[in-house]
């Protein structure tokens, strides 16, 4: 079975022999859940060498993202073990603003911060309205992220954009015309204000990712659902096969290569077609971010 893969019956995971819980589609391992979270922090770790890989006693702030908070969930308990030895901090930071918040029952709350070198933080966030597209909920995800590192002290942020996210962005930038857009398909580092934000998933099919989150119980809920015009047709295609996921990857690099002269958003980062604030910045209006403690309890 695909997904979560928790009725696989008495199967038994192809690395270590204790129970499968999950079948990775691309490459048919059977997975146990430790194996699992090592797999995809041995790609967390390989993907955060592309940006200088992490230093000891750094900081590092993971977003429970706007569209897709258990990702950031999951990717955080990936940062973490892909970090031991190294006294790496997480910051797992909760969005919220007037009328709406990522919700995160308290049980995963507790449970994150019992695991050590976790550290929990609200961010209240001032807009002007939510998003309404992919690639929107990315940009304000990196932006708002960014400026709650500088506060914290942070070095870095890792964000939870998976290969399948990475994808549907691109498709969605070429269909709507807006080639500027691609930024968000890219696996390189965008730099603001000297925080470097990281795609810490990029190798990883969403898939993979979800099941880590359904497999540890990382539930959470976002306010945003946004619009994509590659979702339906795009998913029922990749369905079944990742390697479709992946391919693209050297084709997208290309097309982004000819946009390598276009400014830069000063907010967050991403390809803009003008100078200055990019146009999904502009329109959700992030006027600051307040950091504050999060208490599970």
């Amino acid at each position: 079975m695909r997904g979560t893969g928790l009725a696989l019956g008495e199967a038994r995971c192809s690395v270590c022999g204790r129970r499968a819980v999950y079948k990775r589609a691309y490459s048919g391992e059977l997975l146990c859940g430790r194996c699992l979270l090592r797999a995809l922090a041995r790609s967390v770790k390989r993907q955060a060498s592309r940006s200088g890989g992490f230093r000891p006693r750094m900081g590092v702030v993971v977003p429970a993202a706007l569209e897709a908070p258990h990702l950031g969930l999951a990717l955080a308990m990936a940062l973490h073990e892909a970090t031991r030895g190294l006294d790496v901090t997480v910051h797992i930071v909760v969005p919220e603003g007037r009328g709406w918040a990522v919700e995160v029952p308290r049980e995963v709350l507790a449970r994150l911060a019992g695991m050590g070198r976790v550290r929990l933080w609200r961010a209240r966030l001032q807009l002007r309205r939510l998003p309404s597209t992919l690639r929107a909920c990315i940009r304000l995800d990196r932006a708002w992220s960014a400026l709650a590192a500088r506060q914290l002290g942070a070095g870095a942020v890792g964000l939870p954009v998976t290969r399948t996210t990475a994808t549907l962005a691109a498709v969605d930038a070429l269909l709507r015309g807006e080639p500027w857009g691609l930024s968000e398909a890219l696996e390189e580092s965008v730099y603001i204000g000297g925080i470097a934000v990281a795609p810490l998933f990029y190798s990883v099919e969403g898939e993979a990712a979800s099941a880590l989150a359904a497999v540890e119980g990382l539930k959470a809920w976002g306010p945003c659902k946004p619009e994509s015009l590659s979702w339906g047709p795009l998913m029922s295609v990749l369905h079944g096969r990742p390697e479709l996921e992946f391919s693209p990857a050297k084709a997208i690099g290309l097309l982004a290569g000819q946009l390598r002269g276009m400014p830069r958003c000063r907010l967050c980062g991403g390809y803009t077609p003008r100078p200055g604030v990019c146009p999904d910045c502009a329109g959700v209006g992030l006027e600051a971010v307040e950091v504050e403690p999060l208490h599970e309890a």
